[in-house]
């Protein structure tokens, strides 16, 4: 099984339609960061707060039309991979060397994995993007004792009722 499987994957990343889908990934993938940071002021000289940073990624519609375009860039080398076989007289050469189900699982795993790689990148590649044109600015570093004294002076009632605790 591991034979047809190696075979599947010379045989898939020798497609030119797997290239195709490389390349489109990376198109739609910057194509997003486009649609997401159309509406974003533009500031040269600063960088963007982690809240810009989750809001440019999650809820823009580049985003969006990268987890819609997803199946259509997954499924397109693979498509008429078996059908090419059958026409090129392929599985008659290949199925007495590893045998039926050798054959039909190795297939299988290397158009599930090529087909998990194809959803994957353009996600990634959208993240990277983004992680490139806006650098997130650190996190100021601010203790417990700080946080907690801010959050009591906000809320009057828990902090006087946790120093009247404390005389009891």
């Amino acid at each position: 099984m591991l034979r047809c499987m190696r075979v599947e994957f010379q045989r898939l990343f020798r497609q030119r339609e797997l290239w195709i889908a490389l390349i489109a990934c990376a198109l739609v993938a910057l194509a997003g960061l486009i649609e997401s940071t159309r509406n974003l002021r533009f500031r040269v000289y600063e960088t963007i707060s982690s809240a810009e940073r989750h809001t440019l990624l999650n809820t823009s519609m580049g985003t969006l039309a990268v987890v819609f375009l997803i199946p259509i860039l997954a499924a397109l080398p693979n498509a008429t991979s078996y059908v090419s076989e059958r026409r090129n007289n392929a599985v008659s050469v290949l199925l007495p060397r590893c045998g039926a189900r050798a054959y039909y699982w190795g297939k299988a795993a290397a158009i599930a994995l090529t087909a998990f790689f194809l959803s994957c990148l353009p996600v990634l590649l959208n993240l990277a993007y983004c992680l490139i044109a806006y650098p997130l600015k650190p996190f100021e570093t601010m203790s417990f004792g700080v946080i907690y004294e801010q959050l009591g002076w906000a809320n009057e009632l828990r902090y006087t009722s946790a120093a009247r605790s404390r005389s009891f």
